[in-house]
């Protein structure tokens, strides 16, 4: 049982080695901040190819955790990338953070 605030944060993020057109990307899932973000990012009418690079900044990290992009790299991500690589590894990222269609629906069968 968790009895205090340092317990409650003890849980670290899930990190991830994934392969993407023959490259592996350490990945991290999204925190509740990230998450709301790009939430906010499509409510806002955004849904774009930037959306992608969006989800790749807030998540492809170095082996300790520490993020490797911010939010001035999004178009930087975006031109740099070829899409199918981008929406891969978004793919990656969305189903680490329980984002993905089949973590929603187990989700709302429990």
């Amino acid at each position: 049982m968790i009895e205090s605030k340092s317990q409650f944060f003890g849980v670290g993020l899930q990190l991830k080695v994934v392969e993407v057109a023959g490259r592996e990307y350490m990945i991290r899932e999204l925190t509740g901040k990230g998450s709301s973000e790009l939430q906010e990012f499509v409510q806002g009418g955004n849904v774009s190819n930037d959306f992608f690079a969006q989800v790749i900044v807030r998540s492809v990290c170095d082996g300790d955790g520490g993020l490797l992009f911010d939010e001035s790299d999004v178009s930087v991500v975006n031109e740099s990338l070829p899409f199918r690589v981008m929406s891969e590894l978004s793919g990656h990222i969305m189903a680490l953070s329980g984002m993905d269609q089949e973590s929603i629906e187990d989700a709302e069968g429990n």
